[in-house]
């Protein structure tokens, strides 16, 4: 199978390409941290994957609609 079958086989599948569905897991991961535990931001973005903290509040800001301190404040 190409890549590009599974690419569109997927997003048939999910709605989602590939790289989305990781960001989405990625940002689900992150809540259940942040909801959990004291750790900091930067050491849950780290903890999810993501290289910058910045990348990553912007990540989860787009899939999760705040940012993630003022996630974790509600």
């Amino acid at each position: 199978m190409s890549l590009f079958h599974f690419i569109r086989l997927f997003k048939q599948s999910t709605d989602l390409t590939p790289y989305q569905y990781v960001q989405r897991r990625r940002v689900e991961m992150a809540k259940k941290l942040l909801n959990q535990q004291n750790l900091t931001v930067l050491d849950i973005s780290k903890q999810t994957g993501f290289q910058s903290s910045n990348y990553f509040s912007n990540i989860f800001c787009k899939y999760a609609g705040v940012t993630p301190t003022s996630y974790r404040k509600y």
